[in-house]
Parts: C-alpha cells; sequence; structure tokens
C-alpha cells in the first residue's frame, strides 16, 4: 500500500512538468473515468425503502405524533 502512496505522489508531482494541454487531456480522462464508475453504480431512491424500519418496531406511532407536537408548544421561535 506505501507503495501506490510513493506512485501517486511522483504522478502528482510529475503533472507540474506537463505542458497545459497534456494537463487538460488527463483532466478529461479523469473526468471520463470517475463518470464512468458514478454510472455502474447508480442509487436508487427506491432501494432506500424499509431502512431503518427495525427502529420503528413497537413504536405507537400515533403516541409517538402526539408526543412531538406536545413539544412545539414548549419551542421559541427565534
Amino acid at each position: 500500500m506505501r507503495k501506490s502512496k510513493l506512485n501517486l505522489a511522483n504522478m502528482i508531482s510529475d503533472l507540474a512538468l506537463l505542458t497545459e494541454t497534456e494537463r487538460d487531456i488527463i483532466l478529461n480522462a479523469l473526468s471520463k473515468l470517475k463518470d464512468q464508475a458514478k454510472s455502474k453504480n447508480p442509487v436508487r431512491i427506491t432501494e432506500l425503502a424499509g431502512l431503518g424500519k427495525e427502529m420503528w418496531r413497537g413504536i405507537d406511532v400515533d403516541q409517538y405524533l402526539k408526543d412531538l407536537r406536545s413539544e412545539w408548544d414548549d419551542r421559541k421561535i427565534r
């Protein structure tokens, strides 16, 4: 792992030796790689369905809402 970091550090310092055009080419290539990685694993909102449902197990929703709303009167608006 350490060798990888050293190579990365060398690569970054070597970027200063490149022309602006060469750096732009590298920047565009990295941007494309990043976009490709994002498109391979898109996250859909529907995948979150049911997430955290175990937290609500055994909770009376009506009572929870009643308790929550009762706190509103105690809060001061700033």
